[in-house]
């Protein structure tokens, strides 16, 4: 099974990932009492992904497929099982590009999606 797919897609294996369960809704406020009253609307999920090294054509093929909104499944902590949402990837970034002969190869590629 593979550990990251966009649209059914495999997709490289990164090197580390983060999952952020973010609260969605009002911030909150204090009653009285002391309590904190807020209204949940959803949790949504951010991941932060690195790869140490990616060969020229799967960086290609993996930014490619995170353009724009796209659904990925990926493992999630919260239910110790595959789950599939949909992102949009709010920040990309490739570390230095040297070659492996005739192939480029992009070093510390990071990327964060937001779940929408």
């Amino acid at each position: 099974m593979a550990i990251l797919t966009i649209g059914g897609k495999e997709m490289p294996a990164p090197s580390e990932m983060s999952v952020e369960m973010q609260e969605i809704g009002s911030s909150g406020e204090r009653s009285a009492s002391g309590r904190l009253v807020a209204d949940r609307v959803a949790v949504k999920r951010r991941l932060k992904l690195k790869w140490a090294a990616l060969a020229g054509d799967a960086a290609k093929a993996l930014l490619s497929a995170a353009d724009g909104f796209f659904t990925a499944t990926y493992p999630d902590p919260a239910t110790g099982a595959a789950r599939s949402a949909t992102f949009c990837a709010t920040a990309r970034s490739m570390g230095a590009m040297r070659l492996d002969g005739q192939n480029a190869v992009w070093t510390n590629v990071q990327m964060e999606w937001t779940e929408r």
